[in-house]
């Protein structure tokens, strides 16, 4: 994307948001994303690291950009943010000489060292708080099995969203628990979630599976999913007799 410099103007994406969650860090800034004239830059400088978070922002910056009909791009980007962008595909924002490898079925090619170690193993009640500490667990989890930065936050935000589709649709009560499953070995990893709510299928394909369609349609719900499908190499599904949903969602990358 080519944009002359005296037609641009930058926002940079500080990596602690300037201590607000991104709701409130979009409202910070939500004058310029919607009633600046100019086109949109993105610095990323600061974004060596990433997380859900600041995914979350950049995605509802380049949505807010869509409704205004001005152009937008993402540019110091690192590598990791690269290939996020890539595997969601919206590379095309990215001001970068960079290239993301994909494999022959568009997949990203992630290396990193993994340690076949313990499964984990959890099963938290259907609420918020209970959700956020199984959410803190589980990425400690991650962290000392020796995942690294990118595909732990694929891993994060799989969990995140199909945890949070369980406690906002399967019709239970805070009384109910869902339980979760993981493990690695070599080049994947394989979550299972299980819960006892109403029937529900997300492995089929949620709709529009192309996200630069879905921001410019203006579409919120199914996001999470849409991201999970993004995210996951294969997602299965099936309804146990005693009534039970089980979600296996595996992960893979080159090792």
């Amino acid at each position: 994307m080519s944009i002359k410099s005296n037609d641009v103007k930058t926002i940079v994406i500080p990596f602690d948001l300037n201590n607000r969650s991104p709701a409130g860090f979009l409202k910070d800034i939500q004058s310029i994303i919607r009633k600046s004239e100019k086109q949109l830059s993105l610095n990323c400088v600061q974004l060596k690291r990433l997380n859900k978070e600041h995914i979350i922002v950049l995605l509802n910056i380049i949505h807010s950009r869509f409704n205004v009909g001005m152009e937008v791009c993402v540019e110091s980007a690192s590598p990791a943010l690269l290939k996020v962008f890539y595997e969601l595909g919206l590379s095309k924002y990215i001001k970068s000489n960079l290239n993301a490898t994909s494999s022959e079925n568009g997949a990203l090619l992630i290396s990193t060292s993994l340690i076949t170690g313990n499964p984990f193993y959890d099963e938290f009640k259907t609420d918020s708080l209970s959700l956020q500490q199984s959410l803190n667990d589980f990425e400690r989890y991650l962290v000392s099995n020796n995942i690294g930065d990118l595909p732990r936050m694929a891993l994060y935000t799989i969990y995140y969203e199909i945890t949070r589709n369980i406690l906002e649709h399967s019709g239970l009560n805070k009384k109910d628990k869902v339980s979760v499953y993981a493990y690695n070995e070599k080049n994947r990893f394989v979550l299972r979630f299980i819960d006892y709510g109403v029937k529900f299928d997300p492995s089929s394909c949620p709709g529009e599976l192309n996200l630069e369609n879905v921001l410019k349609n203006g579409r919120r719900r199914g996001i999470g999913l849409l991201l999970v499908h993004r995210l996951s190499s294969s997602i299965r599904y099936k309804r146990s007799e005693p009534g039970a949903n089980i979600l296996t969602i595996e992960k893979k990358w080159r090792a």
